[in-house]
């Protein structure tokens, strides 16, 4: 995977970790492991260079794609560890989840929907131990 598509890989990890938590984690793991595989592609290469006096001398040269692919490193990992944080928080509190949805699903007016909001506080805070 190029640097730059691991990069806009990246940032839609991110976004779906919010909004799809499985396709955020796992599109985090593609791109870490595409951000990596970046990283050792644009290692600095040595070139041969001829100074103003004619004499030869190596250096190493920057490749391009360095950043983007550090930077998509960071996504992946940033997307993979919201991703994660938030399938816990759903996984523990998943009783109240449902609870909650079945509630609205029921509730017929504005007051029955505050009810099922208020309920579904009190529950969250029982299951905190607040």
């Amino acid at each position: 995977m190029k640097p730059r598509t691991a990069l806009v890989v990246g940032i839609v990890a991110v976004v779906a970790a919010f909004a799809l938590f499985p396709v955020g984690i796992v599109l985090g793991v593609v791109t870490i492991i595409g951000a990596a595989r970046g990283l050792r592609a644009t290692r600095p290469q040595p070139q041969e260079l001829m100074t103003p006096d004619g004499n030869p001398i190596t250096v190493k040269v920057a490749q391009p794609g360095r950043g983007s692919a550090a930077l998509a490193l960071a996504l992946g990992i940033v997307a993979t560890v919201l991703g994660t944080l938030v399938l816990v928080v759903v996984l523990v509190f998943l009783p109240q989840l449902r609870t909650y949805e079945n509630c609205r699903n029921e509730a017929n007016t504005v007051q029955g929907s505050d009810a099922c909001t208020q309920q579904f506080k009190d529950a969250v805070q029982h299951r905190l131990g607040q």
